[in-house]
């Protein structure tokens, strides 16, 4: 059953996207069609077998059990999902979406508005954790928008911000986050029987859900959310969130599913990073996005340490990043850390078609923080059995552009690096390590086994005697096989390493 059909075939959003984004601009209102009235609503119950949620009523003065009621009825009914209008949605509590195959719920772009205003938060507007035994399988959220509760988005501009766990605030030009005190804290949450829990001993703990297969998140929007505003746990199938738009919230993340995607769509000034696709995940693809501004990484696809337990201690038990992971056709511009950070996956890197412009790392960050492709693992046992970049443009970089660290097999071809690193931190005082974080192309890590192949690449700084770039590419010895030819490189301070 493809993304779009429903319980009884329904297909596309009700009214898309009103002007297309707006990229590289201060954050824009949500975008805006024009309202449907109850009559056109109606005609969509009568033919296209969705239960309008307003003419439901609501057990208190809340929202949240007016669309618990529609979709109890439309799954009485028979009816593929349930139509919202155009207004705004006060939920108290989430709407938990029942075990079902086929249900969408359907807004109006821009126009169809969860949020939450009296004082409390709202922890998501909607989740779906079927009990074991149980399956919720292809559900489609399209044309919805979720109002976090930020009050001071206008006043940020253009500066990256966010707030760290214990609530404090980071950000450009000392600028503060503020939240109100009614919020909904995230959108769409969703467990599934493919995640893994243990406890700080190492002692698995077991999964308490069913199956969740097949979610599609689409042609909606997300503004001001304090937590993450979508998030996959444990999915089969396919979970996707396309052609979207993100705005201040957290970053939208996937651990332990299946067939994770994130495709075409708009990430401004992230507290977090644009995307998070995750551990234990199988194929992940993150394709044709435009990412502007993130606090930390643009596009993360690797492991985390630390889950569980918190803290700095590691996870008694390995979290190893996607195992096969495409990355393509993305534009990611003032990354706080990297464009794009992979690490400890143990399969399939192949990034292609990217753009990476100007990071902006925090100051007294890491060797590597900065740079635009990051590649890395902890151990031998994360190690990537492959590497493919090819077809990216960097750009006006912190540190190096592609660094690559630990893989068995590496092949970086055909990009185009330019303006390549910078002798000194933000705060002005100089930067150490040269050698290795302003380079043009760096493959680290290697032994007997790795094959490093850099072919045809064109590496250039031509900032004249404000050039940074130390190496073009440098490739330490030790690896089995390599082959370094076709590659132009232009206002390296040192030519090549390549001993």
């Amino acid at each position: 059953m493809s993304a779009g059909v429903g319980r009884r075939g329904f297909v596309g959003g009700v009214a898309g996207t009103a002007a297309g984004f707006m990229f590289g601009q201060a954050p824009q209102a949500p975008f805006t069609v024009a309202p449907m009235s109850i009559p056109e609503l109606t005609d969509w119950e009568n033919h296209r077998g969705l239960a309008l949620v307003d003419r439901y009523p609501s057990s208190d003065s809340w929202d949240s059990s007016r669309i618990a009621n529609a979709i109890e009825d439309a799954l009485t009914r028979g009816l593929g999902g349930v139509l919202f209008s155009a207004r705004d949605y006060d939920l108290n509590v989430p709407v938990v979406i029942p075990p079902v195959d086929g249900f969408i719920l359907q807004g109006i772009r821009g126009q169809t508005r969860f949020t939450r205003t009296a004082n409390g938060v709202t922890g998501t507007a909607f989740r779906m954790a079927p009990p074991i035994g149980t399956t919720i399988k292809n559900i489609v959220f399209d044309g919805l928008t979720f109002w976090g509760g930020m009050t001071n988005i206008a006043d940020l501009g253009t500066r990256r911000a966010r707030r760290s766990g214990s609530g404090a605030t980071e950000s450009e030009g000392g600028a503060e986050i503020v939240f109100s005190d009614a919020r909904l804290r995230a959108a769409i949450s969703c467990e599934g029987d493919l995640a893994k829990y243990w406890n700080s001993a190492g002692d698995d703990v077991p999964n308490q859900y069913g199956v969740t297969r097949d979610v599609y998140v689409r042609n909606c929007e997300f503004v001001g959310l304090q937590g993450l505003p979508v998030f996959f746990r444990g999915a089969r199938g396919v979970s996707s969130v396309e052609s979207s738009r993100f705005q201040r919230c957290l970053d939208p993340g996937w651990v332990y599913c299946e067939d994770a995607r994130f495709e075409h769509n708009l990430s401004e000034y992230s507290m977090d990073n644009g995307c998070s696709l995750s551990r234990g995940c199988v194929n992940v693809r993150a394709v044709g996005n435009t990412i502007i501004a993130p606090w930390f990484n643009g596009i993360w696809v690797g492991g985390f340490r630390q889950d569980p337990p918190t803290g700095s201690t590691p996870s008694p038990k390995p979290t190893f990043g996607p195992r096969n992971v495409v990355v393509e056709s993305n534009t990611i511009t003032r990354a706080g850390e990297y464009g794009i950070y992979g690490r400890d996956s143990y399969g399939r890197f192949v990034l292609v078609g990217n753009n990476i412009l100007d990071t902006i790392p925090p100051e007294g960050t890491g060797a590597t923080r900065g740079a635009g492709i990051v590649i890395d693992a902890w151990s031998a046992d994360e190690m990537p059995l492959s590497v493919t970049i090819n077809g990216n443009t960097i750009d006006g970089v912190a540190r190096s552009c592609i660094d690559v660290r630990n893989a068995r097999s590496v092949t970086i071809s055909g990009n185009t690096l330019r303006t390549v690193g910078s002798k000194t931190n933000p705060d002005g005082t100089i930067r150490p390590g040269q050698a290795t974080q302003r380079v043009g192309v760096y493959v680290g890590g290697l032994n007997a086994l790795t094959v490093v192949a850099v072919v045809g690449n064109t590496i250039a700084d031509q900032r004249g005697a404000a050039s940074a770039m130390f190496f073009g590419i440098s490739i330490p010895a030790g690896a089995g096989a390599r082959v370094v030819e076709g590659n132009a490189v232009f206002g390296a301070e040192n030519g090549n390493n390549l001993p």
